[in-house]
């Protein structure tokens, strides 16, 4: 008696589907992207944009956002907690 191995049939079409739907959506999103007016700015002229020029309270300007800067005020707020 032979043993029969199943054969591996692989369904594509919702491969492509799925890529023709992405597509679509991706351009849907562009319209609505040229449509819709830009956003109003929150903050007033105190804050500028996201990567320059930061300013935080009392006008200083905010340090670059790095690892060392994330230790650093780690450890500082624990030092302070521990006295």
């Amino acid at each position: 008696m032979a043993e029969e191995t199943p054969s591996l049939h692989i369904d594509t079409d919702w491969k492509k589907q799925a890529q023709e739907e992405k597509r679509k959506l991706a351009e849907e999103e562009q319209k609505k992207a040229a449509q819709a007016p830009p956003p109003p700015r929150a903050g007033g002229p105190a804050q500028e944009g996201p990567m320059t020029g930061r300013r935080g309270k009392g006008g200083r300007e905010l340090p670059p956002a790095s690892l060392g800067a994330l230790v650093n005020s780690l450890m500082t707020q624990s030092l302070f907690y521990l006295g």
